[in-house]
């Protein structure tokens, strides 16, 4: 594990347990569900399920750097299986404890302590069974702006989808580097947003197509040194 990656892991450690417990960190997390249940069709796959009701057909969902698990409830009424990966065992630990509390059985939704895009790790012997590819669709809310290299990070997900499976990306757009002063997590952000270029050419080499880019809107971080406002965006691609 790089030393960058070990900040991020001791970091998000320290907030596991208050990671989604202020008003602010609430709303954001409501804002990130909403953010994808309103683009389920957008997403471009076909769900197990629907408000709408139908047939159950087997979707999978991976949950990369699920954190407390907000994407696997915000999409679980739609897909069949979930399983999540956090480089953070407290994270892992909230995660889990969350999903038993819901009455979500393990062999539904569990997420599992681990690391699939550094270049300094190797990927473990359990990740290379079955069960942890051919997934119809990897999401990653909010933590893409922590990873090391994205463009390995997109290659490496790419993998674990099926063929026409789709990678989902909830982050920010460009906010400048001055902000990284204003909050505790400054020595885990590698990077100042996205922009809809970047994300278009980070797919592409990562051999994604069908590259779809929407703007959300603004959320709020009340943090100790100040309050931050960011713009969120989705972005979608998928596996060729």
């Amino acid at each position: 594990m790089s030393a960058f990656s070990e900040a991020n892991r001791q970091a998000f450690n320290d907030l596991s347990s208050t990671y989604n417990s202020q008003p602010w960190q609430q709303k954001i997390s409501q804002q990130v569900s909403d953010a994808l249940r309103d683009r389920k069709d957008w997403i471009g796959i076909d769900w197990a399920s629907s408000s709408e009701g139908g047939d159950k057909r087997e979707v999978k969902l991976l949950d990369y750097a699920s954190g407390t698990g907000n994407i696997t409830q915000a999409l679980l009424p739609y897909v069949t299986t979930v399983k999540g990966i956090d480089l953070s065992e407290k994270m892992v630990e909230e995660y889990n404890r969350a999903a038993s509390a819901s009455g979500i059985p393990p062999e539904q939704a569990l997420s599992v302590v681990g690391d699939l895009c550094s270049a300094s790790s190797e990927i473990p012997d359990h990740f290379r069974k079955p069960e942890w590819y051919s997934f119809d669709l990897a999401v990653i809310g909010l933590g893409f702006h922590h990873f090391e290299d994205p463009g390995l990070a997109v290659q490496r997900l790419s993998e674990r989808l099926r063929k026409g499976g789709v990678l989902v990306i909830v982050d920010f757009l460009p906010f400048g580097s001055e902000e990284r002063d204003m909050g505790e997590m400054a020595k885990t952000i590698k990077h100042d947003g996205f922009t809809r270029e970047g994300m278009e050419k980070l797919f592409g080499d990562g051999g994604m197509g069908g590259v779809k880019f929407d703007v959300v809107g603004d959320v709020t971080m009340e943090l100790k040194k100040g309050t931050v406002v960011r713009k969120m965006f989705v972005a979608r691609a998928e596996k060729l």
